[in-house]
């Protein structure tokens, strides 16, 4: 009994909220203060964890205003001091291989109030941490960042997103399996296009891609990083994948992944699907798509979504749908 207890506290910690996790932490009992920790620091929804473990003397704040509450206020962390490696130590020693789940950035509605790392504090960090990927969270799994809204980024001066999004390896470890990492503008698809490139080299055995943008960004390259991104490998254990406007060689790509079950396509308002120039134009073939079973594709016209539709053979999908951006849809 004594030998299955870990294994039992493990799973009952899993279905506990958060405070009674902290009860649990509070004991002061160490059986049951580890697996507590684990369920806490499993899954973290922002960067504010890692800010409390870190010294209150390292950081100056800056407060920006939220334009459309007077009561609420983004939090800019800046570094006052420079930056020490006995600083990141409890973190590092007691916290950061516990954390699984990332799910950090800003969200399509402005929160009233979110924590932001500026750039100096997360080029401080990861100078101080060797540049070892991952060193932040090593045994991740889940991972989605979503770089600032270009209205946010204007409201908070920050800058170009792709300047904070280059610090995602920071938390990228070798065990990654879902990858989030939409493009919210194009103020630098070079940078974008690199980061994609590196997780391609880095991650072949991804589950779940997303990329998928919520606003209407035109690539200012010939061939989008996304459609790079995804040709460069043939994703065999793929599950789940969400990605906009896309040339067709590249959906006949992703037609052949063999594992792919759910498949979101977002065509924006400027977009067809693009053929690549000098390629010859072909259709998927029988076979193609051969365990898929959610699909859906939202366009701005009727029109396009038949295109992309056409391109795809009769699958047996549990769920099927096609929508025009303006509210009309198509079954």
């Amino acid at each position: 009994m004594e030998k299955c207890l870990p294994e039992l506290l493990s799973l009952m910690c899993e279905s506990l909220v958060r405070k009674d996790l902290l009860s649990m932490v509070l004991t002061g009992y160490r059986g049951f203060l580890d697996p507590a920790l684990d369920a806490l620091w499993h899954d973290i929804p922002s960067l504010d964890p890692l800010i409390a473990c870190l010294p209150e003397d390292l950081w100056k704040i800056e407060r920006t205003p939220h334009p459309k509450n007077p009561n609420a206020d983004y939090r800019t962390y800046h570094l006052r001091r420079p930056l020490r490696a006995t600083d990141l130590q409890r973190y590092l020693d007691c916290y950061a291989r516990r954390i699984r789940k990332l799910d950090t950035g800003i969200p399509l509605v402005w929160e009233d109030k979110s924590t932001i790392l500026s750039r100096d504090t997360l080029r401080a960090i990861q100078i101080i941490t060797n540049f070892n990927p991952g060193v932040l969270s090593p045994l991740l799994e889940s991972f989605y960042w979503a770089p600032y809204p270009p209205d946010l980024q204007l409201h908070l001066g920050t800058g170009p997103s792709s300047t904070i999004s280059e610090y995602i390896f920071l938390f990228l470890g070798d065990h990654v399996r879902n990858f989030g990492f939409p493009r919210l503008d194009n103020s630098d698809d070079h940078t974008y296009a690199t980061i994609l490139m590196n997780i391609a080299d880095r991650f072949k055995d991804l589950e779940d891609i997303d990329l998928q943008s919520p606003y209407a960004t035109p690539p200012t390259l010939d061939i989008s990083p996304s459609d790079t991104f995804l040709s460069s490998s043939p994703w065999r254990c793929l599950r789940s994948l969400a990605v906009d406007s896309i040339t067709l060689p590249t959906l006949l790509h992703i037609a052949t992944m063999p594992l792919l079950m759910n498949l979101i396509l977002h065509c924006q308002s400027h977009d067809t699907l693009r053929y690549v120039p000098g390629s010859t134009p072909s259709l998927a073939q029988p076979g193609y798509f051969r365990s898929i079973q959610d699909l859906s594709i939202s366009c701005p016209r009727a029109g396009h979504c038949n295109t992309y539709t056409a391109t795809i053979p009769p699958v047996q999908c549990r769920q099927h749908s096609a929508l025009r951006h303006n509210g009309g849809s198509l079954t």
